[in-house]
């Protein structure tokens, strides 16, 4: 399995480092925020990618649907995309807000029921609900015996660690040290939430993202930390 990181910034973050998403094996998004087009053109020269799952309906995990809709049409080609009733939802006013509803037949929607899990592009993907401001969903993404979890925007969430033990572990971190409080209280998770999880889930490693203004600071882990860069690319079978 290869996790490609397209962009590793929360709503309010530098425009260097691009909204969170995630590409696994260059064919599955994981949200697909403003820019989603131009990050997949920066990191993997293609306009679009197939499938499609998206966490919530917040704008830098889904404004971007639109323009890869476009492209799609442009190719004669239909998105495949998984995601929870509320962002169904959520996709059809933004479309029709943008006055781009006929390209709601190039989307092929599939919802998701936390718990349940589906296969998408040879992967075993199982949606958990997260603890955030809307409805969200966490991800734990499996291909044979290597499994990744992606926390997306969630405050702490002790569901993680009973499902993704020997995992790698993605999680946001969108506070330091400290904010916990403020950022437990909005949906969100601080660097001390992060490293909380991997060590309680014995994750193979911890990737922290979703940055918000202020840098990152991680604190001392029983986990390897992982940093992400635009475009870097994550092999988890590298930290079994």
């Amino acid at each position: 399995m290869r996790i490609r990181v397209l962009g590793y910034g929360g709503w309010l973050s530098s425009h260097w480092i691009g909204y969170t998403s995630l590409a696994i094996d260059d064919e599955v998004l994981i949200d697909v925020g403003e820019c989603a087009h131009r990050q997949l053109m920066e990191c993997l020269g293609k306009p679009y990618l197939r499938h499609v799952v998206i966490t919530h309906r917040h704008g830098d995990h889904l404004l971007g649907l639109p323009t890869l809709a476009l492209w799609a049409k442009a190719f004669g080609d239909t998105i495949n995309v998984y995601a929870i009733e509320d962002v169904a939802e959520a996709v059809a006013l933004l479309f029709k807000a943008v006055g781009q509803e006929r390209l709601l037949g190039h989307l092929d929607m599939h919802l998701l029921e936390p718990g349940k899990s589906f296969e998408v592009a040879g992967l075993e993907v199982l949606p958990l609900e997260a603890r955030h401001t809307v409805p969200a969903v966490s991800l734990r993404i499996r291909r044979g015996g290597i499994c990744v979890v992606v926390s997306g925007d969630t405050a702490p969430n002790p569901g993680l660690a009973k499902v993704g033990r020997g995992c790698l572990l993605i999680h946001e971190t969108s506070g330091n040290p400290g904010q916990e409080e403020a950022a437990n209280r909005h949906g969100h998770s601080t660097t001390v939430d992060a490293v909380r999880a991997a060590e309680e889930m014995g994750a193979t490693a911890l990737v922290p993202l979703h940055y918000y203004v202020h840098q990152p600071v991680v604190p001392p882990a029983a986990v390897r930390i992982v940093i992400p860069t635009k475009c870097g690319v994550i092999e988890p079978e590298k930290f079994v």
